[in-house]
């Protein structure tokens, strides 16, 4: 794990997250670690509505949760400070700035799955909220330094949009554009960012609406639209790879998009 924390790259194939992270060598299973960055993601999204983020912001705190935990065991570190942490980084990365003291609320807010208001959750658990408002910045501080203030491509948005200007026909720009945006947002919750860079990402959503919706998009230059950036196998593999993750984490219950394997 030693050479692993001095490895600057974040993309690696999914038979090595598999293998070889901290949380393995902490005798957590794949399956184990799958579940717990599931629910981690879950408590970014449940903050993020709360928040009112953009989606933009949302991948990135997903993104920021799943980079930590390759550096770092869930068993040393709960995934609800790291996240709470992770949203607060991303509002400012990707320019949604909120205020510290409104995180924490949000963060006491989402732990203890109140129903009740900013306010009544700030009078009446006031110690709670205060607590957050020191975790936040300390866990903050390791999560910078673990993530080597790497803030470059932390989301797919932007090339997707590029790959449905340039390759899609003008009248299944909506459904396809629709339909690849659902498939980034499910993938939070997996680990498909950390094997695959944010353009191969979008490539594979895109890939994935296309074969879902029956639209055929038209090649490009006498090539496949998605040859320049990966080869077909490994859009396929990277498809069937999230149909299985998104299936374990759910656990049983579809609360969504339902992601079948492809051939």
């Amino acid at each position: 794990m030693e050479e692993l924390q001095r490895d600057p790259r974040w993309v690696f194939p999914l038979e090595h997250w598999k293998k070889a992270t901290p949380s393995r060598s902490d005798d957590l299973s794949y399956e184990e670690e799958l579940i717990s960055r599931g629910k981690g993601v879950q408590f970014i999204t449940r903050m993020a509505s709360m928040l009112r983020l953009p989606s933009q912001t949302i991948f990135a705190a997903s993104l920021f949760l799943h980079r930590f935990y390759t550096r770092h065991s869930l068993k040393r570190l709960h995934p609800y400070q790291i996240a709470a942490s992770c949203v607060f980084l991303a509002c400012k990365t990707e320019e949604s700035p909120r205020k510290l003291k409104d995180v924490a609320t949000i963060t006491t807010k989402s732990a203890l799955k109140s129903q009740k208001t900013r306010a009544e959750v700030e009078k009446e658990h006031a110690a709670d909220v205060e607590q957050w408002i020191k975790v936040i910045p300390s866990r903050e501080d390791e999560l910078l330094q673990t993530l080597k203030f790497d803030f470059e491509e932390t989301a797919p948005y932007d090339a997707l949009k590029f790959l449905i200007m340039k390759f899609v026909p003008a009248e299944d720009k909506n459904e396809l554009g629709t339909l690849a945006t659902s498939f980034i947002n499910d993938s939070c919750r997996t680990i498909l960012c950390i094997t695959l860079s944010m353009k191969e990402l979008a490539v594979v959503a895109l890939y994935w609406a296309s074969r879902t919706a029956d639209k055929q998009i038209p090649d490009f230059e006498g090539e496949k639209w998605y040859s320049f950036v990966m080869p077909e196998n490994k859009i396929i593999q990277s498809v069937n790879e999230m149909a299985e993750m998104l299936a374990l984490v759910r656990n049983g219950v579809v609360d969504g998009q339902v992601y079948e394997k492809i051939q």
